[in-house]
């Protein structure tokens, strides 16, 4: 970081969606195409605001949230509003409520079997 000030904002950037990832060994790694670099540098040096990617942040809004550097952090939140029948709503909650249901039972199979584990490990 730099106390210069030569802009007014700090362009913050979300990269976090870019790139394609690959096996190395055992270890799934992400790397970044030349055009998303090129993507990254252009917006940087050129202060520009992307929705969902890059964030022009004042000093005051960075010294009001603890200089927390995460530019999700400051994106605007869009809200898309759909007109839908009570039905159409009623048939869609039952259908999060599985997906919610089935993803609880995965992460519950998952605890138990870390605590076994674990359990064997301290069984040694």
């Amino acid at each position: 970081l730099d106390n210069s000030k030569q802009a007014e904002n700090v362009i913050l950037i979300d990269a976090s969606n870019l790139g394609e990832e690959y096996q190395e060994g055992g270890i799934k790694k992400t790397r970044l195409t030349q055009n998303e670099i090129d993507l990254i540098v252009d917006t940087f040096i050129n202060h520009k605001t992307i929705d969902d990617f890059s964030v022009a942040v004042t000093y005051d809004a960075l010294q009001e949230k603890k200089c927390y550097l995460a530019a999700g952090q400051y994106f605007n939140i869009k809200v898309e509003y759909v007109d839908i029948s009570s039905e159409e709503f009623l048939r869609r909650m039952t259908a999060y409520k599985e997906i919610l249901n089935d993803r609880f039972q995965k992460a519950h199979k998952l605890e138990k079997g870390i605590l076994n584990q674990i359990g064997e490990f301290y069984a040694d």
